[in-house]
């Protein structure tokens, strides 16, 4: 299934945790897992190298409530909203019974560090550790190497990735692949807001997709601008999206 050629997967959050969990537990080889929401599915219309990082991963989830929506008002009654934070915290609750290894790469100083702390509480049989490279690291070769050789002595059965989009999708896609790590993930702001370092939006708000509301009221000088321009441009291609198909699509 797919909206202007980017695929998606049916399935709820439960079964695509537990799909992931397997996969990890398994060791086949690595499975990309990517969240897509507004700002994602924009910039994907606007940089093919980024769609077809997204083409390639092999789960794809509805995150936003703008995208979730338009697949119900193209007529796609399989689809489910999963929440890419609250998949992130599944994983973790389904991979614990199988204690296993479970790496956070990136977000923002000291966030993976407190979210491993609380999943000591939550999942104590998951073996966890923290890598939150310096910014920039991308742009040498020794840096992206540090990185890498993080990766490989831990030897994660699950690695969650935080370092926004698209620079997160890409650096799984190219760096991670070829490491055999049998799951990756591209997360975000994850970390920051499972450990509470940034709050997050009432379970009323998150219920009725209005927590992006929540967050650009929390944070509206790195947000709001974000939201006015990824919105109007994701209302524009799914217009185009819904009058292009046939009347009985």
């Amino acid at each position: 299934m797919s909206v202007r050629n980017l695929p998606y997967q049916p399935g709820t959050i439960d079964e695509v945790a537990m799909r992931v969990v397997l996969h990890a537990e398994a060791k086949q080889p690595t499975h990309l897992v990517i969240a897509v929401n507004g700002q994602v599915f924009v910039l994907g219309h606007q940089q093919p190298r980024f769609a077809d990082v997204i083409r390639r991963a092999e789960t794809v989830v509805l995150d936003g409530i703008s995208i979730f929506l338009a697949t119900r008002v193209l007529r796609d009654s399989h689809a489910h909203r999963v929440q890419g934070v609250k998949l992130v915290t599944r994983i973790c609750e389904c991979a614990n019974p199988y204690s296993q290894r479970v790496m956070l790469l990136g977000g923002r100083p000291g966030a993976g560090e407190k979210m491993k702390e609380l999943l000591a509480k939550t999942c104590p049989n998951l073996i966890v550790d923290a890598h939150c490279p310096p910014f920039g690291f991308e742009r040498t070769e020794e840096g992206l190497e540090t990185v890498r050789e993080a990766v490989r002595n831990f030897a994660p059965d699950i690695l969650f990735v935080a370092f926004g989009a698209p620079k997160q999708e890409f650096f799984m896609d190219e760096h991670i692949r070829p490491l055999n790590v049998p799951v990756a993930m591209a997360v975000g702001g994850s970390f920051e807001m499972i450990s509470g370092m940034v709050p997050r939006a009432p379970e009323w708000m998150q219920a009725i997709g209005m927590e992006w509301l929540f967050r650009t009221i929390m944070e509206p000088r790195r947000l709001l601008w974000r939201y006015v321009y990824t919105n109007t441009v994701f209302i524009w291609l799914f217009l185009c999206e819904r009058f292009s198909r046939p009347t009985n699509a």
